[in-house]
Formats: C-alpha cells, structure tokens, sequence
C-alpha cells in the first residue's frame, strides 16, 4: 500500500487569509520576481495574479509538505493560462506566507494524484482542434 502525503494546512484557510493583504506575505526573490519576470507584469500585477493562483488550488494540486525555518509549507502545483505553477505556501504567526510561485525549475512536478505538471502545458489534439 501507497503511503499518502496530506497537507501540513488547510487550504481553505489559507485561500481566506490571502486575500487580506493585512494577513499574507508574498515572498519577493521567489513568488514576486518570478511571476512578474514570466507573465512580463508589474510586482503589483504579479501579486494580484499569486493571489488568484492560490485562490484556485485544490487538494487535487497537493504535491508534498515540506518543513522551512521551523514551520511546514505545502506544495502544490497547477496548470494557468497555459503555464504550469510550482506554488509553496503555508502559515506562521503572522499570517499566510506565499514562499514560492514560479515555473516548476526541477523538470515536472508530479501531484499526489499523479498528474504531471510541466512548465507549460502539453497541448493535446483536443485542445489544437478547439484553438483552430
């Protein structure tokens, strides 16, 4: 039998807290700077966009805890616009702390579930006949 890795925090919790800007802390050098660098937006934008990403996440795109400075974040990893996410976030005394939010760098992320995520998402002969 598989062993089955489960969030470190609830999500629905932190998909409240992050949308107060009081409550959430998006990390610069690897959610802010990424983001902004990839979409070609402001930090601004780019925040906006984090936040929307994390609103968005299902247990569906659970990857692995993972413990940081003493506290545990959870990783998941998520198909938008077209491109694939690589999002570590999770919570402190301080609130919600979005650490990472970027491309996956390390090849694709694989879900709990076993989907892949790549750095931009495959296209299928479904989606070509849609585009078309």
């Amino acid at each position: 039998m598989q062993h089955v890795t489960r969030p470190k925090n609830q999500l629905q919790r932190l998909q409240r807290m992050v949308a107060n800007p009081d409550c959430r802390d998006v990390h610069w050098e690897r959610a802010l700077h990424p983001t902004s660098q990839r979409l070609g937006v402001s930090m601004t934008a780019a925040e906006a966009y984090i936040v929307a990403t994390v609103q968005m996440l299902s247990a569906d795109d659970f990857v692995r805890p993972v413990q940081q400075s003493g506290a545990w974040f959870d990783v998941y990893a998520i198909y938008r616009d077209g491109l694939g996410w690589w999002v570590k976030v999770g919570e402190d005394e301080d609130g919600v702390l979005v650490i990472s939010h970027h491309a996956p760098e390390r090849g694709p992320e694989t879900t709990a579930l076993g989907r892949m995520i790549h750095p931009t998402e495959p296209v299928t002969e479904s989606r070509e006949t849609e585009e078309s």
